[in-house]
Protein backbone atom coordinates (compact mmCIF):
# COMPACT_ATOMS: atom_id res chain seq x y z
CA UNK A 1 0.00 0.00 0.00
CA UNK A 2 1.32 3.39 -0.90
CA UNK A 3 0.84 6.70 0.82
CA UNK A 4 1.77 10.05 -0.63
CA UNK A 5 2.63 13.14 1.38
CA UNK A 6 2.82 16.89 0.80
CA UNK A 7 5.07 18.95 3.05
CA UNK A 8 4.24 22.55 3.95
CA UNK A 9 5.94 24.93 6.38
CA UNK A 10 4.33 24.42 9.80
CA UNK A 11 1.65 22.28 8.20
CA UNK A 12 1.55 18.68 7.01
CA UNK A 13 -1.03 17.47 4.51
CA UNK A 14 -1.00 13.80 3.62
CA UNK A 15 -2.71 11.50 1.15
CA UNK A 16 -3.19 7.80 2.10
CA UNK A 17 -5.57 4.77 1.82
CA UNK A 18 -7.13 2.56 4.60
CA UNK A 19 -9.53 -0.40 5.16
CA UNK A 20 -11.02 -2.15 8.32
CA UNK A 21 -12.66 -5.50 9.04
CA UNK A 22 -16.03 -5.41 10.89
CA UNK A 23 -14.89 -8.47 12.88
CA UNK A 24 -11.86 -6.80 14.40
CA UNK A 25 -13.61 -5.43 17.46
CA UNK A 26 -15.94 -8.38 18.02
CA UNK A 27 -14.41 -10.43 20.77
CA UNK A 28 -10.85 -9.86 19.54
CA UNK A 29 -10.23 -6.41 20.95
CA UNK A 30 -8.19 -3.90 19.02
CA UNK A 31 -5.48 -5.41 16.83
CA UNK A 32 -2.53 -4.27 14.76
CA UNK A 33 -4.65 -3.31 11.75
CA UNK A 34 -6.69 -0.87 13.83
CA UNK A 35 -3.56 0.48 15.48
CA UNK A 36 -1.98 1.10 12.08
CA UNK A 37 -5.14 2.75 10.73
CA UNK A 38 -5.51 5.05 13.71
CA UNK A 39 -1.80 5.89 13.66
CA UNK A 40 -1.93 6.91 10.00
CA UNK A 41 -5.08 8.95 10.52
CA UNK A 42 -3.35 10.69 13.40
CA UNK A 43 -0.62 11.73 10.95
CA UNK A 44 -3.18 13.28 8.60
CA UNK A 45 -3.34 10.51 6.02
CA UNK A 46 -6.25 10.93 3.61
CA UNK A 47 -5.65 8.60 0.66
CA UNK A 48 -4.14 5.16 0.18
CA UNK A 49 -3.37 3.53 -3.17
CA UNK A 50 -2.91 -0.21 -3.43
CA UNK A 51 -4.05 -3.71 -4.32
CA UNK A 52 -5.98 -5.67 -1.72
CA UNK A 53 -5.05 -9.29 -1.18
CA UNK A 54 -3.50 -11.60 1.39
CA UNK A 55 -2.05 -10.49 3.81
CA UNK A 56 -3.42 -6.92 3.78
CA UNK A 57 -7.18 -7.43 3.31
CA UNK A 58 -8.01 -6.69 6.96
CA UNK A 59 -5.58 -3.77 6.91
CA UNK A 60 -7.33 -2.14 3.99
CA UNK A 61 -10.69 -2.63 5.72
CA UNK A 62 -9.31 -0.97 8.83
CA UNK A 63 -8.23 2.00 6.74
CA UNK A 64 -11.73 2.55 5.39
CA UNK A 65 -13.30 2.21 8.82
CA UNK A 66 -11.44 5.26 10.11
CA UNK A 67 -12.30 7.39 7.08
CA UNK A 68 -9.19 7.04 4.94
CA UNK A 69 -10.03 6.88 1.23
CA UNK A 70 -8.79 3.70 -0.44
CA UNK A 71 -8.06 3.73 -4.20
CA UNK A 72 -7.90 0.22 -5.64
CA UNK A 73 -5.31 -0.05 -8.44
CA UNK A 74 -4.45 -2.82 -10.92
CA UNK A 75 -0.73 -3.06 -10.23
CA UNK A 76 1.56 -2.24 -7.30
CA UNK A 77 3.98 -0.29 -9.48
CA UNK A 78 1.22 1.99 -10.78
CA UNK A 79 -0.15 2.44 -7.25
CA UNK A 80 3.26 3.54 -6.01
CA UNK A 81 3.57 6.11 -8.80
CA UNK A 82 -0.03 7.28 -8.20
CA UNK A 83 0.72 7.93 -4.52
CA UNK A 84 3.72 10.03 -5.51
CA UNK A 85 1.67 11.99 -8.03
CA UNK A 86 -0.95 12.86 -5.41
CA UNK A 87 1.84 13.93 -3.07
CA UNK A 88 3.21 16.68 -5.27
CA UNK A 89 -0.24 17.92 -6.67
CA UNK A 90 2.08 0.09 -6.09
CA UNK A 91 6.08 -12.43 -6.20
CA UNK A 92 5.44 -10.28 -2.90
CA UNK A 93 3.63 -7.06 -3.62
CA UNK A 94 6.42 -4.95 -2.13
CA UNK A 95 8.89 -6.10 -4.79
CA UNK A 96 6.69 -4.59 -7.51
CA UNK A 97 6.94 -1.15 -5.94
CA UNK A 98 10.75 -1.04 -5.77
CA UNK A 99 10.78 0.88 -9.06
CA UNK A 100 8.35 3.44 -7.66
CA UNK A 101 10.37 3.77 -4.46
CA UNK A 102 13.54 4.37 -6.44
CA UNK A 103 11.70 6.99 -8.46
CA UNK A 104 10.56 8.76 -5.28
CA UNK A 105 14.09 8.64 -3.88
CA UNK A 106 15.72 10.12 -6.98
CA UNK A 107 13.06 12.82 -7.29
CA UNK A 108 13.01 13.61 -3.54
CA UNK A 109 9.28 12.90 -3.20
CA UNK A 110 7.91 11.89 0.21
CA UNK A 111 6.38 8.43 0.02
CA UNK A 112 5.23 5.93 2.67
CA UNK A 113 4.92 2.26 1.66
CA UNK A 114 3.10 -0.20 3.94
CA UNK A 115 3.62 -3.86 3.12
CA UNK A 116 2.03 -6.95 4.62
CA UNK A 117 4.15 -9.95 5.55
CA UNK A 118 3.62 -13.57 6.40
CA UNK A 119 2.92 -14.53 10.06
CA UNK A 120 5.95 -14.92 12.29
CA UNK A 121 5.23 -18.62 12.83
CA UNK A 122 5.50 -19.15 9.04
CA UNK A 123 8.90 -17.54 8.67
CA UNK A 124 11.67 -19.83 7.50
CA UNK A 125 9.32 -22.62 6.41
CA UNK A 126 8.07 -21.18 3.12
CA UNK A 127 5.27 -18.90 4.29
CA UNK A 128 3.03 -17.16 1.74
CA UNK A 129 5.02 -14.38 0.03
CA UNK A 130 7.80 -14.72 2.56
CA UNK A 131 10.63 -12.35 1.67
CA UNK A 132 13.22 -10.11 3.30
CA UNK A 133 11.15 -7.06 2.46
CA UNK A 134 12.74 -4.58 4.87
CA UNK A 135 16.24 -5.57 3.79
CA UNK A 136 15.30 -5.38 0.10
CA UNK A 137 13.93 -1.86 0.56
CA UNK A 138 16.68 -0.18 2.55
CA UNK A 139 18.69 1.20 -0.38
CA UNK A 140 15.57 2.78 -1.90
CA UNK A 141 14.28 4.69 1.12
CA UNK A 142 15.30 6.79 4.12
CA UNK A 143 13.77 4.51 6.75
CA UNK A 144 12.69 0.85 6.68
CA UNK A 145 11.29 -1.04 9.65
CA UNK A 146 9.21 -4.00 10.77
CA UNK A 147 7.61 -3.04 14.10
CA UNK A 148 8.48 -5.77 16.61
CA UNK A 149 5.17 -5.43 18.42
CA UNK A 150 1.72 -3.92 17.98
CA UNK A 151 2.38 -1.46 20.76
CA UNK A 152 5.25 0.08 18.79
CA UNK A 153 3.31 0.52 15.53
CA UNK A 154 2.28 4.14 16.33
CA UNK A 155 5.86 5.08 17.20
CA UNK A 156 7.26 3.71 13.93
CA UNK A 157 4.45 5.22 11.84
CA UNK A 158 5.19 8.64 13.34
CA UNK A 159 8.91 8.24 12.72
CA UNK A 160 8.36 7.07 9.13
CA UNK A 161 6.10 10.04 8.36
CA UNK A 162 8.46 12.49 10.02
CA UNK A 163 11.54 11.07 8.29
CA UNK A 164 9.85 11.04 4.88
CA UNK A 165 9.15 14.77 5.09
CA UNK A 166 12.06 16.14 7.11
CA UNK A 167 15.05 17.52 5.22
CA UNK A 168 15.15 16.10 1.71
CA UNK A 169 11.92 14.10 1.23
CA UNK A 170 12.12 10.40 0.37
CA UNK A 171 10.49 7.00 0.72
CA UNK A 172 9.77 4.98 3.85
CA UNK A 173 8.80 1.32 4.29
CA UNK A 174 6.71 0.07 7.21
CA UNK A 175 6.22 -3.72 7.20
CA UNK A 176 3.23 -4.91 9.22
CA UNK A 177 3.03 -8.59 10.32
CA UNK A 178 -2.96 -1.24 24.15
CA UNK A 179 -4.28 1.53 26.26
CA UNK A 180 -2.53 2.87 23.13
CA UNK A 181 -0.31 5.93 22.90
CA UNK A 182 -0.39 7.67 19.54
CA UNK A 183 2.42 9.85 18.34
CA UNK A 184 2.14 12.96 16.18
CA UNK A 185 4.95 14.13 13.94
CA UNK A 186 4.05 17.77 14.61
CA UNK A 187 5.33 20.78 12.66
CA UNK A 188 8.71 20.59 10.98
CA UNK A 189 11.52 22.92 12.05
CA UNK A 190 13.01 25.10 9.31
CA UNK A 191 16.74 25.31 8.74
CA UNK A 192 17.86 28.97 8.63
CA UNK A 193 20.88 30.23 6.70
CA UNK A 194 24.19 31.52 8.01
CA UNK A 195 23.91 35.35 7.78
CA UNK A 196 27.50 35.59 6.53
CA UNK A 197 26.69 33.32 3.59
CA UNK A 198 23.55 35.33 2.81
CA UNK A 199 25.69 38.47 2.69
CA UNK A 200 28.23 36.77 0.42
CA UNK A 201 25.44 35.63 -1.93
CA UNK A 202 23.96 39.14 -1.99
CA UNK A 203 27.38 40.60 -2.77
CA UNK A 204 27.88 38.22 -5.71
CA UNK A 205 24.44 38.91 -7.17
CA UNK A 206 24.65 42.67 -6.79
CA UNK A 207 27.96 42.77 -8.67
CA UNK A 208 26.91 40.30 -11.39
CA UNK A 209 26.37 41.55 -14.93
CA UNK A 210 24.20 38.60 -15.96
CA UNK A 211 22.58 37.01 -12.87
CA UNK A 212 20.05 34.17 -13.16
CA UNK A 213 17.80 32.41 -10.65
CA UNK A 214 16.93 28.70 -11.09
CA UNK A 215 13.85 27.61 -9.12
CA UNK A 216 13.77 23.92 -8.18
CA UNK A 217 11.33 21.58 -6.49
CA UNK A 218 12.89 22.38 -3.12
CA UNK A 219 11.37 25.85 -3.39
CA UNK A 220 7.96 24.28 -4.01
CA UNK A 221 8.26 21.87 -1.07
CA UNK A 222 9.52 24.71 1.12
CA UNK A 223 6.46 26.83 0.26
CA UNK A 224 8.70 29.71 -0.76
CA UNK A 225 6.38 31.05 -3.47
CA UNK A 226 5.60 34.41 -1.86
CA UNK A 227 9.21 35.04 -0.87
CA UNK A 228 10.48 34.12 -4.34
CA UNK A 229 7.91 36.25 -6.15
CA UNK A 230 8.97 39.24 -4.08
CA UNK A 231 12.64 38.52 -4.84
CA UNK A 232 12.22 38.45 -8.64
CA UNK A 233 9.75 41.35 -8.65
CA UNK A 234 12.01 43.57 -6.53
CA UNK A 235 15.32 42.69 -8.18
CA UNK A 236 14.13 42.05 -11.78
CA UNK A 237 16.55 39.09 -11.96
CA UNK A 238 15.46 36.63 -14.70
CA UNK A 239 14.53 33.14 -13.53
CA UNK A 240 14.16 29.65 -14.94
CA UNK A 241 11.91 27.04 -13.29
CA UNK A 242 12.78 23.35 -13.36
CA UNK A 243 9.86 21.06 -14.31
CA UNK A 244 9.01 20.45 -10.63
CA UNK A 245 9.69 24.07 -9.76
CA UNK A 246 7.12 25.46 -12.20
CA UNK A 247 4.37 27.49 -10.58
CA UNK A 248 6.38 28.71 -7.60
CA UNK A 249 6.70 31.91 -9.60
CA UNK A 250 4.14 32.03 -12.45
CA UNK A 251 5.41 31.52 -15.99
CA UNK A 252 3.46 34.67 -16.86
CA UNK A 253 5.92 36.71 -14.76
CA UNK A 254 7.91 39.14 -16.94
CA UNK A 255 11.04 37.80 -15.24
CA UNK A 256 10.48 34.23 -16.54
CA UNK A 257 12.89 33.38 -19.38
CA UNK A 258 11.92 29.75 -20.06
CA UNK A 259 11.67 30.47 -23.79
CA UNK A 260 15.29 31.64 -23.75
CA UNK A 261 16.58 28.81 -21.54
CA UNK A 262 19.67 27.91 -23.55
CA UNK A 263 20.74 31.55 -23.86
CA UNK A 264 20.14 32.23 -20.16
CA UNK A 265 22.21 29.25 -18.99
CA UNK A 266 24.99 29.85 -21.48
CA UNK A 267 25.47 33.56 -20.78
CA UNK A 268 24.80 33.86 -17.02
CA UNK A 269 27.81 34.84 -14.94
CA UNK A 270 26.16 34.15 -11.54
CA UNK A 271 23.46 31.48 -11.02
CA UNK A 272 21.38 31.35 -7.84
CA UNK A 273 20.31 27.70 -7.51
CA UNK A 274 17.30 27.37 -5.18
CA UNK A 275 16.35 23.81 -4.23
CA UNK A 276 17.49 22.31 -7.52
CA UNK A 277 20.20 19.75 -8.19
CA UNK A 278 22.84 20.13 -10.89
CA UNK A 279 21.99 16.78 -12.45
CA UNK A 280 21.34 15.81 -16.08
CA UNK A 281 18.26 18.04 -16.20
CA UNK A 282 20.42 21.10 -15.59
CA UNK A 283 23.34 19.71 -17.62
CA UNK A 284 25.44 19.23 -14.47
CA UNK A 285 26.24 22.96 -14.37
CA UNK A 286 29.10 22.34 -16.79
CA UNK A 287 30.39 23.74 -20.06
CA UNK A 288 29.31 23.93 -22.87
CA UNK A 289 25.82 24.63 -21.48
CA UNK A 290 27.22 27.10 -18.91
CA UNK A 291 29.95 29.67 -19.17
CA UNK A 292 33.26 28.22 -17.89
CA UNK A 293 33.62 31.06 -15.37
CA UNK A 294 29.98 30.98 -14.17
CA UNK A 295 29.69 31.24 -10.37
CA UNK A 296 27.07 29.09 -8.59
CA UNK A 297 25.24 30.06 -5.39
CA UNK A 298 23.74 26.78 -4.21
CA UNK A 299 20.98 26.68 -1.57
CA UNK A 300 19.74 23.27 -0.46
CA UNK A 301 18.28 21.52 2.57
CA UNK A 302 20.73 18.64 2.07
CA UNK A 303 24.39 19.67 2.36
CA UNK A 304 25.54 16.40 0.79
CA UNK A 305 24.30 17.85 -2.51
CA UNK A 306 26.88 20.64 -2.47
CA UNK A 307 29.77 20.67 -5.01
CA UNK A 308 28.70 17.39 -6.62
CA UNK A 309 29.26 18.18 -10.30
CA UNK A 310 30.87 21.63 -10.07
CA UNK A 311 32.19 23.54 -7.11
CA UNK A 312 29.81 26.21 -5.85
CA UNK A 313 31.12 29.68 -5.07
CA UNK A 314 28.67 29.89 -2.14
CA UNK A 315 26.95 26.82 -0.63
CA UNK A 316 24.15 27.53 1.86
CA UNK A 317 22.49 24.87 4.02
CA UNK A 318 18.98 26.24 4.52
CA UNK A 319 15.30 25.92 3.74
CA UNK A 320 14.55 28.03 0.69
CA UNK A 321 11.99 30.37 2.24
CA UNK A 322 14.10 31.85 5.09
CA UNK A 323 17.10 32.17 2.78
CA UNK A 324 15.16 34.02 0.08
CA UNK A 325 13.58 36.34 2.65
CA UNK A 326 16.99 37.19 4.10
CA UNK A 327 18.55 37.60 0.63
CA UNK A 328 15.76 39.92 -0.54
CA UNK A 329 16.32 42.14 2.49
CA UNK A 330 20.08 42.28 1.91
CA UNK A 331 19.64 43.17 -1.78
CA UNK A 332 17.09 45.82 -0.82
CA UNK A 333 19.62 47.33 1.60
CA UNK A 334 22.07 47.50 -1.30
CA UNK A 335 19.32 49.12 -3.45
CA UNK A 336 19.93 46.45 -6.09
CA UNK A 337 17.55 46.10 -9.02
CA UNK A 338 18.53 44.85 -12.47
CA UNK A 339 17.81 47.25 -15.33
CA UNK A 340 15.42 45.68 -17.84
CA UNK A 341 16.80 47.88 -20.61
CA UNK A 342 20.35 46.64 -19.98
CA UNK A 343 22.33 44.39 -22.32
CA UNK A 344 21.54 41.20 -20.34
CA UNK A 345 17.77 41.64 -20.51
CA UNK A 346 17.82 42.90 -24.10
CA UNK A 347 19.67 39.79 -25.25
CA UNK A 348 17.18 37.51 -23.46
CA UNK A 349 14.20 39.39 -24.89
CA UNK A 350 15.52 39.01 -28.43
CA UNK A 351 15.92 35.27 -27.92
CA UNK A 352 12.42 35.01 -26.44
CA UNK A 353 10.90 36.67 -29.51
CA UNK A 354 12.45 34.01 -31.75
CA UNK A 355 11.11 31.17 -29.60
CA UNK A 356 7.50 32.21 -29.06
CA UNK A 357 6.05 29.23 -30.96
CA UNK A 358 6.68 25.73 -29.63
CA UNK A 359 5.02 22.34 -29.31
CA UNK A 360 5.38 20.03 -26.31
CA UNK A 361 4.71 16.29 -26.68
CA UNK A 362 4.96 13.27 -24.40
CA UNK A 363 6.06 9.70 -25.15
CA UNK A 364 3.84 6.63 -25.49
CA UNK A 365 5.92 3.95 -23.73
CA UNK A 366 4.07 4.09 -20.34
CA UNK A 367 0.81 2.87 -21.92
CA UNK A 368 2.53 -0.47 -22.54
CA UNK A 369 3.46 -0.76 -18.85
CA UNK A 370 0.32 0.45 -17.07
CA UNK A 371 -2.38 0.47 -19.74
CA UNK A 372 -4.91 -1.41 -17.60
CA UNK A 373 -5.00 1.49 -15.16
CA UNK A 374 -7.52 2.86 -17.67
CA UNK A 375 -10.00 0.61 -15.84
CA UNK A 376 -9.09 2.37 -12.58
CA UNK A 377 -9.81 5.72 -14.22
CA UNK A 378 -13.22 4.50 -15.40
CA UNK A 379 -14.04 3.04 -11.98
CA UNK A 380 -13.35 6.36 -10.25
CA UNK A 381 -14.78 8.44 -13.13
CA UNK A 382 -11.55 10.38 -13.65
CA UNK A 383 -11.56 12.79 -16.64
CA UNK A 384 -7.96 12.00 -17.60
CA UNK A 385 -6.86 12.70 -21.18
CA UNK A 386 -4.22 10.18 -22.30
CA UNK A 387 -2.29 11.35 -25.38
CA UNK A 388 -0.14 8.65 -26.98
CA UNK A 389 2.54 9.67 -29.48
CA UNK A 390 2.81 6.42 -31.40
CA UNK A 391 5.83 5.84 -33.65
CA UNK A 392 5.53 2.02 -33.43
CA UNK A 393 8.79 1.70 -31.54
CA UNK A 394 11.09 2.88 -28.77
CA UNK A 395 13.53 5.59 -29.89
CA UNK A 396 14.07 5.01 -33.62
CA UNK A 397 12.32 1.68 -33.90
CA UNK A 398 15.34 -0.45 -34.80
CA UNK A 399 14.64 -4.24 -34.67
CA UNK A 400 15.50 -4.86 -30.98
CA UNK A 401 13.30 -1.97 -29.87
CA UNK A 402 10.48 -2.22 -32.43
CA UNK A 403 6.84 -2.66 -31.39
CA UNK A 404 3.86 -3.83 -33.46
CA UNK A 405 3.03 -1.41 -36.24
CA UNK A 406 0.28 1.17 -35.63
CA UNK A 407 -1.14 -0.41 -32.48
CA UNK A 408 -4.71 0.81 -31.97
CA UNK A 409 -4.43 1.83 -28.32
CA UNK A 410 -7.61 3.91 -28.55
CA UNK A 411 -9.60 0.66 -28.93
CA UNK A 412 -9.06 0.05 -25.21
CA UNK A 413 -11.90 2.50 -24.63
CA UNK A 414 -14.38 0.12 -26.27
CA UNK A 415 -13.95 -2.34 -23.39
CA UNK A 416 -15.77 0.21 -21.24
CA UNK A 417 -18.40 1.24 -23.76
CA UNK A 418 -16.62 4.41 -24.78
CA UNK A 419 -14.73 5.64 -27.84
CA UNK A 420 -11.12 6.68 -28.30
CA UNK A 421 -9.54 8.80 -31.01
CA UNK A 422 -7.10 7.80 -33.76
CA UNK A 423 -5.24 10.79 -35.23
CA UNK A 424 -3.17 10.96 -38.41
CA UNK A 425 -3.38 14.71 -39.11
CA UNK A 426 -3.21 17.96 -37.19
CA UNK A 427 -6.91 18.44 -37.83
CA UNK A 428 -7.63 15.02 -36.25
CA UNK A 429 -5.63 16.04 -33.16
CA UNK A 430 -7.46 19.36 -32.78
CA UNK A 431 -10.85 17.66 -33.03
CA UNK A 432 -9.88 14.89 -30.57
CA UNK A 433 -8.59 17.32 -27.95
CA UNK A 434 -11.69 19.52 -28.19
CA UNK A 435 -13.96 16.48 -27.76
CA UNK A 436 -11.91 15.05 -24.89
CA UNK A 437 -11.97 18.29 -22.93
CA UNK A 438 -15.77 18.12 -22.90
CA UNK A 439 -15.73 14.74 -21.11
CA UNK A 440 -16.00 15.07 -17.31
CA UNK A 441 -16.82 11.56 -16.04
CA UNK A 442 -14.38 9.20 -17.75
CA UNK A 443 -10.92 9.10 -19.35
CA UNK A 444 -10.12 9.68 -23.02
CA UNK A 445 -7.39 8.17 -25.19
CA UNK A 446 -5.93 10.05 -28.16
CA UNK A 447 -3.66 7.81 -30.25
CA UNK A 448 -1.49 9.96 -32.53
CA UNK A 449 0.34 8.03 -35.26
CA UNK A 450 3.65 9.52 -36.38
CA UNK A 451 6.29 8.26 -38.78
CA UNK A 452 8.69 5.66 -37.30
CA UNK A 453 11.42 7.20 -39.46
CA UNK A 454 10.88 10.76 -38.20
CA UNK A 455 14.05 12.36 -36.80
CA UNK A 456 14.53 15.15 -34.29
CA UNK A 457 16.00 18.43 -35.39
CA UNK A 458 19.76 18.59 -34.79
CA UNK A 459 20.66 19.56 -31.23
CA UNK A 460 22.67 22.68 -30.42
CA UNK A 461 25.19 20.63 -28.48
CA UNK A 462 26.52 17.42 -29.99
CA UNK A 463 26.72 15.54 -26.68
CA UNK A 464 22.96 15.97 -26.25
CA UNK A 465 22.33 14.39 -29.63
CA UNK A 466 24.58 11.44 -28.80
CA UNK A 467 23.01 10.84 -25.39
CA UNK A 468 19.42 11.36 -26.63
CA UNK A 469 18.81 14.01 -23.95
Amino acid sequence: MFLSRLRFVNQITTRRFLHVSPKLNQGMGIDGNNILAESLKKQGVEYVFGIVGIPVIETSLAFQSVGIKYVGMRNEQAACYAAQAVGYLTGPGLLHCIGGMANAQVNCWPLLVIAGSCPEDHEGIGGFQEWLQVESSRQYCKYAVRPPSQKLIPLHVERAVRTACAGRPGGEVDEEKVSLDYYNAGPLTLAHPDPALVEKAAELLSKAERPLVIVGKGAAYGRAEEALRKLVDDTKIPFLPTPMGKGVVPDESPQCVSTARTQALLKADVVLLLGARLNWMLHFGQSPRYAPDCKIIQVDISPEEFHNSVRSEVAVHSDIKPFVEALTQRLSNKKFSLQRDGAWWQGLKEKQKKNTEFVEVSYKYPINCSGMEVETMFRYKLPVIIIIVNNSGIYGGTPPTALSSEVRYEKMMEMFGSTGYLCRTVEDIEKAIKESIKVTDRPSIINILISPQANRKPQTFNWLTESKL
